[in-house]
């Protein structure tokens, strides 16, 4: 068997050294494959653009990049085309160049640039190394191209893999070259003709004539020979040279190019195999795309905060399992917080990083120093005796009594199901304490949000988040007046109140605006209202949704349209009184819900009693979430 030097030389010797083209090199099936393969694998990826603003991490969805990356690019190509093309640049030839064009600071279409056709003229100077591009007779500086570089020692020119594996990559085009040769000439052998006697003119011109006819592959594969003339093989056939285990070789050869199994190519790879390919083959591949996104898409002053990234959730799939049981493990021995998980994952964060103390239902917030306890509800400030409060708090049930347990007829207690359990401290009875949160909620000039949790510190990317609501009702331009004071709330809160409660109330025109500053938790408007169809709009400092004081408020204030709430972290929502609503009938709707599930008093059971009110009232109040 040949090995691929005897091969190449052979070849070589036969077929000269010029350096394989790209067509030539696109021709040998498992690079095409591998090329493919990864190309592919890059392009069906969405790209997304987040923002680090702090310790949150936020995807900017409404950005004209992201459109132009994942769906028109502005150009004859479409966003999967031009990925496509530039990473078979970048493989093949080490550079992947995008035009961005923009107007100002809006870029407004992405354009591919194959890579013969741009020049680079560089300096001389080893380190502070300078550039600038030509394409036909137009300049360009390198800050006005995307460049995808593979393998670059100068941040302007790569190198592909038919520079970096020519000479093999040349063997295997060549050795297909010589195989077709073999075809059509119909795999037969070379040698030359020998006589045992001197032939004349005639005879020689004869067998010449013949011999060409047989070479020629035109159906006549036999000869004779005359008397005194013999045949001599001159070169090695295909099957001695054993042309197909080079080739397997050879294929074999081109995936290590890649990063690449051949099972993968193939289709036949197992989970772990093609994971590997993932990470080895198509990440670095998605890196290099990133980092040049980053240089030649944001704008100088984005590039601390803002930055690029595939999303590879579907490609790493396989791997989300592991990733997921690793976070388990380090929640669980309080090293990982949730927020860091979340931030890893690039998802919004949720306000809620509790260290474990070792007790399941005792949680410190390290930003705050207070320590909370879901099963009291309570909440103290580190360094005080937590096991005395628990105590305490359990102090209350030590005593118990069932309120309307069945009894028998003999007075004992009935073995069925029991009711629930009621702190015999307690100054009433659980449904007389309902009833009387229930009246107190009368007085409709206050609202207040009801959570034990920390104040959400207002930032700017949460300003900047806070979205657009179509409100039925209101005029595009209304819901557009309704998302700037949103956010002007907000700033108002931040600059004025130290991120705690503040009102805008606003006339049906959305024209008019008054203030109102309030408490961490509440706002008092006295009998400042006033007006027909207003809407009032407030923050909640701990990102909950409306209280019963909120919906109370809405209910009994007749010149009241709407409330909406846009929290702390820049989530929004809106409850509006539709045509047909029926203020009687909402408040006993309401009272009905809020008797029905408030029994203890508790904020969950409130939160419960609000949730289904209005997801049920929905014929007289329209609700609107936005996260």
């Amino acid at each position: 068997m040949l090995d691929s030097n005897s091969l190449a030389t052979t070849l070589t010797a036969m077929l000269g050294t010029e350096k394989i083209t790209e067509t030539e090199a696109m021709n040998i099936p498992s690079l095409a494959a591998c090329a493919e393969f990864i190309s592919s694998k890059v392009a069906e990826l969405p790209i997304k653009l987040y923002c680090e603003c702090g310790d949150e991490t936020q995807e900017l969805t409404d950005d004209q990049r992201v459109s132009l990356l994942n769906d028109s690019t502005g150009d004859l190509l479409d966003c999967y085309q031009l990925k496509k093309a530039v990473v078979r640049d970048y493989l093949l030839f080490g550079n992947g160049y995008i035009y961005p064009e923009r107007h100002r600071n809006q870029f407004v279409s992405l354009r591919y640039v194959k890579q013969n056709q741009v020049h680079c003229v560089k300096n001389s100077d080893p380190i502070f190394k300078k550039a600038d591009f030509m394409i036909y007779d137009r300049k360009f500086r390198d800050d006005e191209l995307i460049r995808v570089l593979r393998s670059s020692t100068d941040g302007v020119t790569g190198t592909g893999v038919i520079d970096e594996a020519n000479e093999l990559l040349t063997v295997i085009y060549k050795t297909m070259i010589f195989e077709k040769y073999l075809v059509v000439n119909g795999g037969n052998k070379k040698g030359f003709l020998k006589s045992a006697r001197k032939l004349s003119d005639e005879a020689m011109e004869s067998l010449r004539n013949a011999w060409n006819k047989l070479y020629s592959n035109n159906g006549n594969n036999m000869m004779l020979l005359n008397d005194g003339i013999d045949f001599k093989e001159s070169s090695n056939t295909s099957v001695e040279m054993q042309l197909n285990e080079n080739k397997k070789a050879n294929n074999d050869y081109v995936c290590e190019i890649f990063n690449l199994s051949p099972s993968v190519i193939a289709g036949t790879a197992n989970d772990e195999s093609y994971t590997t390919a993932i990470k080895t083959a198509v990440m670095p591949v998605i890196r290099a795309f990133e980092t040049a996104l980053n240089q030649g898409l944001l704008l100088e002053s984005e590039r601390h905060r803002h930055y690029f990234a595939f999303d590879t959730t579907e490609l790493l799939k396989g791997d989300i399992l592991k990733r997921y049981q690793a976070y388990q493990i380090g929640l669980a021995n309080n090293f990982l917080q949730a927020d860091e998980v979340r931030y890893k994952e690039d998802l919004k964060p949720l306000g809620f990083n509790f260290i474990r103390l070792g007790l399941q239902d005792v949680l410190l917030d390290p930003k705050t120093n207070t320590i909370y306890t879901p099963n009291t509800n309570q909440t103290t400030m580190f360094g005080q005796n937590v096991n005395q409060q628990i105590a305490d708090s359990m102090n209350e049930e030590t005593e118990q009594r069932w309120d309307g347990q069945p009894r028998d007829s003999d007075g004992r207690f009935d073995k069925g199901k029991r009711r629930r359990l009621v702190r015999s401290g307690a100054k009433r009875k659980t449904s007389e304490k309902s009833s009387e949160r229930l009246e107190k909620l009368d007085k409709n000039d206050i609202i207040k949000e009801k959570s034990y949790k920390p104040i959400t510190k207002i930032t700017d990317s949460a300003i900047t988040r806070v979205p657009k609501v179509n409100i039925r009702g209101y005029t595009e331009e209304q819901c557009s007046e309704i998302q700037r004071q949103h956010k002007e709330l907000l700033r108002y809160s931040k600059n004025n109140n130290n991120n705690k409660e503040v009102a805008f109330v606003f006339d049906s025109s959305i024209s008019k605006r008054k203030e109102f500053v309030g408490s961490d938790d509440m706002l008092d408007f006295g009998s400042s209202l006033h007006g027909k169809d207003l809407l009032v709009m407030h923050n909640h400092p701990r990102n909950s949704s409306y209280s019963d004081t909120d919906i109370a408020f809405l209910l009994e204030n007749d010149n009241v349209r709407s409330l909406s709430i846009v929290k702390n972290n820049g989530s929004v929502e809106i409850l509006t009184k539709s045509s047909s609503f029926d203020k009687e009938k909402a408040i006993n709707e309401f009272k009905r819900s809020y008797k029905k599930y408030v029994k203890s008093g508790k904020d969950s059971e409130i939160d419960k009693a609000v949730n289904k009110f209005i997801s049920k009232y929905t014929e007289g109040l329209l609700w609107i979430e936005s996260q």
